[in-house]
């Protein structure tokens, strides 16, 4: 091999292992509790009302058995930080999509829809998410990610798009605007 061709290849070959790192450690760390990147946030501390004040019916906080791995709760979202879930009743020949409904709590307990998007790089029923939360009032206030599965997708005889829609969990979460 040239020297023309070894920096670059050992340049290469440096950024593939650091990558490489990067990623054995943010999965070896395991769940948060200290309330840093992602972990979760103590309600007591704040003044902004938690996840139990809420008193909008549909959000109580719950995980559907075959979500092997979701976010703690009162996990901190929106400024980066990465939600981790793992599905394990995933059938890839059902055509699943996987997607989610943010939702945050006003002081008198009223919870309010934000938005929501797909999750996007799924393989096999993993996947994740680290959006930002953009300037909203929910920025510093807890609330709820609704993650749902569609699947069996088709197109009806009136051209209309038919499937089936199940909802997976609601997770109790602390916004924070991403930067």
């Amino acid at each position: 091999m040239t020297t023309r061709f070894r920096r670059p290849l050992a340049a290469l070959t440096a950024s593939a292992i650091l990558v490489l790192l990067s990623a054995l450690t943010s999965c070896a760390g395991g769940a948060q509790t200290d309330g840093g990147a992602g972990g979760p946030v103590d309600a007591s501390a704040l003044d902004t009302p938690a996840c139990d004040a809420a008193t909008t019916d549909g959000y109580d906080e719950y995980a559907d058995p075959a979500l092997t791995t979701s976010p703690e709760s009162g996990a901190t979202f929106g400024d980066g930080s990465t939600l981790d879930f793992v599905y394990a009743d995933n059938d890839e020949s059902r055509s699943p999509t996987y997607g989610y409904d943010l939702a945050y709590i006003q002081d008198d307990g009223a919870v309010i829809p934000l938005g929501g998007n797909n999750f996007y790089d799924v393989v096999e029923g993993v996947f994740s998410t680290s959006d930002p939360v953009y300037d909203s009032n929910a920025d510093h206030r807890f609330g709820f990610m609704t993650v749902t599965v569609t699947q069996d997708p088709s197109i009806a005889d009136d051209n209309t798009l038919d499937a089936n829609t199940t909802e997976l969990g609601v997770f109790c979460l602390y916004f924070v605007q991403g930067e």
